[in-house]
């Protein structure tokens, strides 16, 4: 996450394991392990979309695409 921030600066980075086509409990199932919150994509959509303040995402994946190698 440190090194995605020293890219993106000043836009916040928070850590966040996504699983698209996981297995998850009808209740609960979201969890955060060392500051990384681990969900399905519509939790951390609303997530997302509760945070304050607007993010040019073009920018943001521009930025990280110059900064970081494809892999």
């Amino acid at each position: 996450m440190a090194l995605v921030q020293d890219a993106v600066a000043p836009v916040s980075v928070y850590g966040a394991l996504c699983f698209v086509d996981a297995d998850w409990p009808l209740f609960g199932g979201s969890f955060t392990v060392r500051g990384i919150d681990v969900c399905w994509p519509r939790r951390l959509s609303r997530q997302l979309a509760a945070l304050e303040g607007a993010v040019d995402v073009t920018a943001v994946a521009a930025a990280i695409a110059a900064h970081f190698p494809p892999a």
